[in-house]
């Protein structure tokens, strides 16, 4: 210990009594024992001997480790995460079925109408066509996974590709047959026989020749304006007949008579086409795929049908194949007598319809000849009188609709009078009567044309 603390110690015990400096010596002297040797005696610094030169050589033992269990952890079982949207099926009947219903009107996989709270067969076969679109399972039910991609921000809308099945197919490939485009069997598989059809029509009408149908070609095949692949023969005009020249009357004094003009033979000639189009029969396709003719006159059938995997109601009662008379009670006769059918998108009878195939039926049936058109394609036949309000719609008019969601007629059925029309109807998924004096129709209505 330092010496002046040495000092301190030994001043204070000279400066105590005699009788008690030894009690303080003995006090200091235990003090140091517990505080200083018995220390030192405990670590082995005392009675050991000096280390030498090997024990500062030799490596230093490495220390060693317990492991000290640790506790059993506790396992907090997972939930699940929730699904983002609930699973919709057949006979489910909710707003969020008719949600679905407006998306699927949007994405043009559903015809449209008023939407309808009900999951019909027809909402099962249109839910399938999107799941088709996209690449997954075809299973006509929406779940979770499926209205995930449906609300996306970029889903892929309706279009018809190689290697695709179902009731849409056979429909187009009855249409393509209709125009010439197309020779194989209907059998509502997209083969190589099928896209080389629909490339021919491509190239006849001027589009893009992708062999994939969208929404806006399957309205154009549809319609009136569009080309089939042999172009229809001119019809001549009458060549007129010739006026018989006058005799010349009697005169008194005999004159010299005029050696009378010949009258010159009218040429004949041909009426050119409104919107003449020149025939591309040698025009090579983009890509080397050839002309026109080779396209349509390609004669590699088509392989046997993939299962087609759109559900397709049950039919109805039978074909109704009944004679109903001319005019406009015959045509109402006949769109009646389908009441109840099953909605299939593109049919037009005698088992299913969409809007446009009951017109056509009915039209059919009451004695109209008329083309297989879409429903804006009939809302422009300018031999049909039009009436632009429904209040002036009588029994047999023809009623077209746009949708909320589009600023074009996509709808069409028959006016019975009363405030009600016959339609078949996505929405409902059949034929039925509806009132057209509700705010949806009244203001999505667009014009009528009256037929007869």
């Amino acid at each position: 210990m330092p010496k002046r603390v040495a000092k301190w110690i030994v001043a204070g015990i000279k400066s105590l009594p005699k009788r008690s400096r030894m009690g303080a010596v003995l006090i200091i002297g235990l003090a140091a024992v517990g505080f200083v040797l018995l220390p030192l005696l405990y670590n082995g610094y005392l009675f050991s001997p000096p280390p030498t030169e090997e024990a500062f050589a030799a490596p230093l033992p490495t220390p060693t480790f317990t492991a000290t269990p640790s506790p059993t952890p506790v396992v907090i079982p997972q939930q699940p995460d929730e699904p983002l949207y609930q699973t919709l099926m057949l006979e489910n009947d909710n707003e969020d079925v008719a949600k679905l219903h407006t998306r699927l009107m949007e994405l043009f996989f559903l015809e449209d109408d008023e939407s309808s709270t009900y999951y019909s067969e027809t909402t099962a076969s249109a839910v399938s066509l999107f799941q088709r679109a996209q690449g997954i399972e075809q299973t006509g039910i929406a779940d979770s996974a499926t209205l995930e991609l449906l609300y996306s921000e970029n889903p892929v809308s309706y279009h018809i590709k190689l290697e695709d099945s179902g009731s849409d197919v056979k429909n187009l490939q009855r249409r393509l047959k209709e125009l010439g485009y197309y020779d194989e069997k209907d059998n509502g598989f997209f083969g190589a026989a099928t896209e080389r059809a629909v490339q021919a029509f491509q190239l006849k009408n001027g589009l893009e020749i992708t062999g994939v149908v969208d929404r806006e070609q399957h309205y154009l095949i549809y319609s009136p304006e569009v080309l089939p692949a042999i172009d229809p023969t001119p019809t001549p005009k009458p060549t007129p007949t010739p006026k018989a020249s006058s005799t010349p009357k009697a005169s008194s004094t005999p004159k010299a008579s005029s050696i009378p003009k010949a009258t010159p033979t009218p040429e004949q000639y041909i009426i050119p086409e409104e919107n003449p189009t020149p025939k591309p029969a040698k025009t090579t396709v983009p890509n080397g795929w050839g002309t026109l003719d080779d396209l349509i006159g390609n004669s590699t059938p088509e392989p046997d049908p993939k299962p087609v995997s759109t559900p397709r109601p049950p039919s109805s009662s039978g074909g109704d194949t009944g004679s109903y008379g001319t005019g406009v009670s015959a045509m109402i006769a006949a769109a009646k007598a389908q009441l109840g059918k099953a909605y299939v998108w593109g049919e037009e009878g005698p088992d299913y319809y969409d809007c446009s195939g009951l017109v056509y039926y009915a039209l059919r049936q009451s004695g109209v000849s008329v083309g297989r058109y879409t429903a804006i394609s009939f809302s422009q036949v300018e031999s049909w009188r039009p009436i632009y309000s429904l209040n002036e719609c009588r029994a047999g008019d023809l009623i077209f609709l746009k949708s909320d969601t589009k600023d074009y007629v996509n709808h069409t059925g028959i006016y019975l009078g009363g405030g009600q029309f016959i339609h078949a109807s996505s929405s409902a998924g059949k034929v039925v009567i509806s009132d057209c004096t509700t705010p949806y129709y009244v203001r999505n209505f667009v014009v009528a044309r009256r037929v007869f």
